[in-house]
């Protein structure tokens, strides 16, 4: 193993929930663009709006960041002394190999749990502020919308990388299964993320667009056209991503 081989296996994981939250957030903007109206301007004037709408987003994946690298203090440490060609003590490749085969559930947590507090944070602001029932709405349904997806995606591009790249080093003899204490990705688990992911993920969120797009815009003309664009979105969407919580929930 080379140092760019080291690299990129010491940082792989985290940098793979780091693009889902990525495509989450990219995801939703999009959709937004083409559905939402935007607030009115006095709720954007508060400024403590202001002030999350700035900070929330940067805080939340610095606090992921920080997180992910605490738990992956012993998986780097494994592939410090592997690369180093040092023995490794049993008890440090148990809890290295244990931390890798749970990291897809635990970034899932940490993901969730964010967005859901983003949710939370910002429809209890908007409602707060007066905004109305509509925004509230859209700060719950777009938070929880980019929370959804992104666990989504960091469980199947964070259990490609961890098949094809560091179970090989971890695990040169194999016995994934023989680790205690670790949860197993099995077909069955594959199997029912792809379902949620390609099928009911997708089922609902076009049903929820549709109410909404039906109680903002009365103009049966205007929401038919609106939802046959959002829904040409959601199977081609394709759009740089903004950290910025605003633009993702309620861009103009």
């Amino acid at each position: 193993m080379d140092r760019k081989k080291r690299f990129f296996m010491k940082f792989a994981m985290g940098g793979a929930n780091f693009l889902a939250n990525l495509v989450g957030v990219a995801f939703v903007q999009v959709v937004s663009t083409r559905v939402e109206r935007p607030l009115p301007d006095f709720v954007w004037g508060n400024p403590l709006v202001a002030l999350l709408d700035t900070l929330f987003s940067p805080m939340a994946f610095v606090f992921i960041a920080v997180a992910t690298i605490i738990y992956e203090k012993p998986i780097r440490r494994y592939l410090d002394a592997d690369f180093h060609r040092t023995p490794v003590a049993e008890p440090l490749a148990e809890q290295a190999r244990r931390r890798l085969l749970n990291e897809p559930y635990v970034t899932m947590a940490l993901d969730l749990s964010m967005w859901g507090l983003a949710a939370l944070t910002f429809g209890l602001l908007f409602w707060h502020t007066g905004a109305g029932a509509t925004a509230v709405q859209r700060a719950v349904f777009n938070s929880l919308s980019v929370g959804l997806i992104t666990i989504m995606v960091a469980f199947f591009l964070q259990e490609h990388v961890l098949r094809k790249h560091l179970a090989p080093v971890l695990f040169p003899a194999g016995g994934l299964s023989a680790v205690p204490g670790a949860r197993r990705i099995r077909i069955a688990t594959r199997l029912t993320g792809l379902l949620l992911a390609s099928n009911l993920l997708p089922l609902v969120s076009i049903l929820m667009l549709f109410f909404r797009i039906r109680s903002t815009h009365p103009d049966p003309q205007t929401a038919i056209g609106i939802m046959g664009a959002s829904i040409l979105t959601y199977t081609s969407c394709s759009s740089p991503p903004a950290l910025s919580w605003r633009s993702s929930s309620a861009a103009t």
